[in-house]
């Protein structure tokens, strides 16, 4: 509820309950602001096989061409909904995940416990994700830190393999892309023991 409210008030609308009866469900309605619409065609009686986009490569968006059995995967993330939603995907691909809120938990985390991959936000509190692989890298840990950032400046990418990222993912985060990274990079990690499979 808290995800679809921050996308719908993204796109200019809300998410209200409209409705609810104990034992029988609740009925929410969605709106969002589609700007001007005057010569806008519009559609009526539309079927789901019409809105069904023809050719569509879902695999994108929602399915990695990987599994991602037995990894265990370090996330690094003070949002709430990208917690639940990033592991929410790596749960759904075979992986297991240990969720911190902020860089000091991340290195603290990555000392204690044994991971193949750790999933580092670059815009975090008390330390951002720049420091925390720094940190991470000066104190001999080797496992592989990928960046998540919604920052996509020129540069960005490089400012993040200097502080000793492998890789680097752009939000908001595509599934898929999410899934191939992971298995590549965890691939070359040298605690991981599981095979990274093909669906």
């Amino acid at each position: 509820m808290i995800l679809a409210r921050h996308l719908a008030k993204a796109l200019g609308g809300d998410v209200q309950l409209t409705e609810s009866q104990i034992g029988k469900g609740s009925t929410f309605t969605i709106t969002i602001d589609p700007g001007p619409l005057e010569g806008v065609r519009m559609l009526q009686h539309q079927t789901d096989a019409d809105l069904t986009q023809k050719g569509a490569v879902v695999t994108d968006w929602f399915i990695g061409n990987k599994r991602l059995t037995g990894l265990r995967v370090l996330l690094a993330e003070d949002v709430p909904d990208n917690q639940l939603l990033i592991a929410h995907f790596i749960k759904n691909s075979g992986a297991t995940i240990a969720v911190v809120d902020n860089g000091l938990q991340a290195v603290d985390a990555a000392k204690t416990g044994t991971f193949d991959v750790i999933l580092m936000d670059i815009q975090m509190p008390l330390m951002d994700g720049y420091e925390a692989s720094k940190q991470l890298r000066a104190s001999g840990c080797l496992t592989p830190v990928i960046a998540l950032t919604a920052h996509s400046m020129r540069g960005e990418r490089e400012k993040c393999l200097a502080a000793g990222c492998v890789d680097y993912i752009s939000k908001p985060v595509k599934p898929g892309l999410l899934i191939e990274v992971i298995a590549r990079v965890a691939s070359n990690s040298p605690n991981v023991e599981a095979s990274v499979k093909p669906v």
